[in-house]
């Protein structure tokens, strides 16, 4: 019955903020990339030169998992610091998240995806955005993005919160 619950929410949530999702036990939250358009990396001509994937990573992921599966393509806690304070962020409602732009005129979009909860329970779906980096802070705990409408921060999330993921290239 969970699982049947999780579906409906995780469906309805990602079609309120336009994403197409499909929810499975696996990876709720699933994004498509319908058209098939390449996923590329954008220079948003930071100092450090990194360059950001234009689309998140399909799904949750908790810490452990995300770094398996990505490792160094996870952004550093000092990545997360740059595109904060060297692109401008604004929100975009329409969208349900922030555009971010570099002083280039190149541009991501970050979704308001929400996060699941450690009980398996997602939440905040198009209202707020949580995006892991690779960089631990204590114990069971990492840096990552957090994000409402009128707030970008840098926080630390326990492991056990499955969150986004959007990738670098260094």
């Amino acid at each position: 019955m969970k699982n049947y619950f999780l579906a409906l929410m995780c469906t309805a949530a990602f079609a309120t903020i336009g994403l197409m999702a499909s929810c499975d036990e696996e990876n709720p939250g699933k994004e498509s990339n319908e058209g098939n358009e390449p996923v590329e990396f954008v220079d948003l001509d930071l100092t450090s030169h990194t360059k950001w994937k234009s689309a998140n990573e399909n799904g949750f992921y908790n810490y452990e998992s995300a770094m398996e599966k990505f490792g160094t393509s996870l952004p550093t806690k000092a990545q997360l610091q740059e595109l904060k304070h060297e692109c401008t962020w604004v929100w975009n409602s329409a969208k349900k998240g922030f555009d971010i732009e570099g002083s280039n005129g190149n541009s991501i979009f970050l979704p308001a995806a929400g996060y699941i909860d450690c009980v398996g329970d997602l939440r905040r779906v198009g209202e707020l955005g949580f995006y892991w980096s690779s960089t631990i802070d204590h114990d069971d705990y990492a840096w990552d993005y957090y994000f409402v409408s009128d707030s970008v921060g840098i926080y630390s999330s326990s492991f056990c919160h499955n969150l986004s993921v959007r990738l670098v290239q260094n």
